[in-house]
């Protein structure tokens, strides 16, 4: 896949000491496209929200997904095999592994995975620059990262580099880069590691992702002093719902090594409940994905998707308040 232009980070001056970097996952997201994003952090911080600075991430335009398709067929294939064989054989356990499989389609292009990183990197380091132009010192930054879907492996991929490479300046010790929260919701972090380690040598360069080749999954951290680790947040917060399979979850029960469940993270199960289009939960989830799947496109994610972003802002916009400010 050709390297594509980057996009240009978003800059801007702070009001105060608090900054919001807020990273989608699937689909075609453009200018405009994180309306109800806004929508619902305007309704969880009220008054406050002037407070912060906020940035929307959009780093489609580096990802060809026509390319990624091709790239990735036989791979793509390989997903969706082996999430179905360890699904119910029905109509909703079919249509769960093609969705599944197509969300997950851009982490399977060494190039697509690259360039997302990138573009994470450059956007936090825009970000830490705007604060201190604005006259806050690194080290007195409130800087917090909310993440949907895919956008969590890209942004764990971005932290777990920075963390190892004192060359990005974004290290949490060598950098003094300490985000206040990250919170992930629906994140495929540990379901990338475990399709990762199936597909073995035939993922393209897969020793190049953290998830993937760490020993263990754990929070991005890095060696300070006295060879203590020290995390790139304070508050890691996991966040998905009992019947979203990209968070983990399989029709309100976890598949074998698909939930991400790190060390000292803070975690929530959303409880969801479908409308029973056709009298059965099953038949209407099976219609729900089957809906959001586009030949040739992007994944379609509409509100009553379990997978909806905006939903799970909604559900936990009290937290997020408590959380933020």
């Amino acid at each position: 896949m050709p390297i594509q232009p980057f996009p240009i980070p978003q800059s801007q001056r702070w009001p105060q000491t608090k900054a919001l970097l807020f990273i989608h996952g699937v689909g075609n997201v453009a200018a405009g496209s994180y309306a109800e994003v806004a929508e619902q952090i305007q309704n969880a911080l009220g008054e406050h929200t002037n407070d912060f600075a906020l940035y929307f991430l959009y780093y489609d335009q580096i990802a060809d997904w026509g390319a990624a398709r091709t790239a990735t067929a036989l791979n793509h294939a390989r997903v969706v095999n082996g999430i179905s064989s360890k699904l119910p054989h029905s109509k909703l356990g079919n249509v769960v592994a093609d969705f599944v499989g197509d969300v997950l389609r851009p982490t399977l292009s060494a190039d697509a995975r690259l360039n997302a990183r990138t573009a994470v990197l450059h956007q936090l380091r825009q970000i830490r620059d705007d604060g201190v132009a604005s006259g806050v010192p690194v080290t007195q930054q409130r800087i917090s990262v909310i993440a949907h879907s895919v956008g969590c492996f890209h942004l764990y991929e971005a932290l777990s580099h920075a963390s190892l490479d004192p060359r990005e300046k974004l290290g949490p010790s060598s950098a003094q880069f300490v985000l206040e929260q990250l919170i992930m919701m629906a994140s495929p972090v540990q379901l990338v590691r475990t399709i990762g380690k199936a597909l073995g040598p035939s993922l393209a360069n897969s020793s190049s992702i953290y998830a993937v080749s760490q020993p263990t999954l754990r929070i991005p951290a890095e060696l300070g002093a006295n060879n203590a680790l020290v995390n790139c947040a304070k508050h890691v917060v996991s966040i998905t719902g009992e019947l979203d399979p990209i968070g983990g979850y399989f029709f309100r029960d976890t598949m074998t090594d698909a939930y991400m469940n790190l060390p000292d993270q803070s975690w929530f199960v959303d409880e969801q409940r479908v409308a029973g289009i056709r009298a059965s939960e099953d038949l209407s989830l099976a219609d729900i994905f089957q809906n959001a799947l586009r030949d040739g496109g992007f994944p379609h994610i509409s509100a009553e998707n379990p997978h909806n972003w905006a939903t799970y802002l909604q559900r936990h916009s009290a937290d997020i308040r408590s959380w933020l400010l």
